[in-house]
């Protein structure tokens, strides 16, 4: 069975819903957000689970399954090991680096689609599902569109290609590493049978706080 194919659309709109990397429940509570607010060397009080970089538009099936922990989104290993870098920096002089802010005036980043072993359906990605976007890019207007075609990729979803979104790196790492820690010897399979991903995205998770 081929991993991907193409159909035609029906006529139909796709319904778009909004999604938070940074999740209210993984930070309940002031103390959490205050300590991420040092380890990121940000003021009081911007780790806000509102703001428009922790805000992603997703089908609402994707949504659906993002929210249920069957797929993440993976920063490409360049990103992860600069972040990296940067916070064995902060370790060192026991302050953060102020240049950890600097991904929020980046205006997109490339992340990677990766299932959990237990996402068993197929998903769509439409052409046209974000009013005339790349259909590479994951955000779009919180409306609903009218594709023209889409595309059904299969497990291990290693068809799709990377996708582009303003979402901040940070909140997205901080969502892989709670994600990733569910099993590590899970994790390192689902690397593996993924060819889009670097083995050394295993060696990238480090706790966000």
């Amino acid at each position: 069975m081929p991993r991907s194919r193409k159909k035609s659309a029906p006529s139909a709109c796709v319904v778009v819903k909004v999604c938070w990397p940074l999740q209210k429940a993984a930070v309940n509570g002031k103390k959490l957000l205050t300590k991420l607010e040092w380890v990121w060397g940000m003021k009081y009080p911007t780790p806000d689970v509102a703001h428009p970089l922790n805000i992603v538009h997703l089908r609402a099936d994707w949504r659906m399954l993002f929210g249920k922990g069957q797929w993440l989104l993976v920063p490409e290993l360049r990103d992860l090991e600069a972040l990296e870098k940067l916070s064995k920096t902060t370790l060192a002089n026991g302050q953060p680096s102020k240049d950890l802010n600097k991904d929020q005036d980046r205006k997109e980043f490339t992340y990677h689609f990766l299932p959990k072993e237990t996402m068993s359906e197929p998903i769509c990605r439409f052409e046209e599902a974000h009013n005339g976007n790349s259909s590479k890019n994951i955000d779009g207007p919180m409306v609903e569109a009218q594709p023209s075609a889409y595309d059904v990729h299969f497990f291990p979803v290693d068809t799709l290609p990377p996708l582009k979104s303003h979402v901040c790196l940070r909140f997205i790492v901080f969502n892989c590493t709670r994600q990733a820690s569910f099993d590590i010897c899970k994790m390192d399979a689902l690397i593996s049978t993924t060819r889009i991903l670097h083995s050394k995205h295993r060696t990238r998770w480090s706790p966000a706080v």
